[in-house]
């Protein structure tokens, strides 16, 4: 399954074309915590603009780490060392 599904990711991939970033582009990111992380430091959209300094691009990171709602990991207290 996981070998059917990376082969139709890299079919697919092979037949995108390629977008151009025009002057005043906006560009959004939509994902998970790995896009989420992003934000922590700003390299990535520092990079866009040192990249593209004359395009004037609009930058929208949206990613957002989930969470599990019907778990609620903070009523629980872990055991320490000094508990003993």
């Amino acid at each position: 399954m996981k070998v059917l599904l990376i082969f139709l990711l890299a079919i697919c991939a092979s037949q995108a074309a390629p977008f151009k970033l025009e002057k005043d582009s906006r560009i959004v990111l939509l994902g998970n915590g790995l896009g989420s992380r992003l934000m922590q430091s700003g390299r990535f959209e520092a990079s866009l603009h040192v990249l593209h300094p004359e395009k004037h691009l609009f930058i929208r990171n949206m990613c957002d780490e989930g969470s599990t709602p019907a778990v609620s990991y903070t009523h629980l207290t872990l055991p320490t060392i000094y508990s003993v």
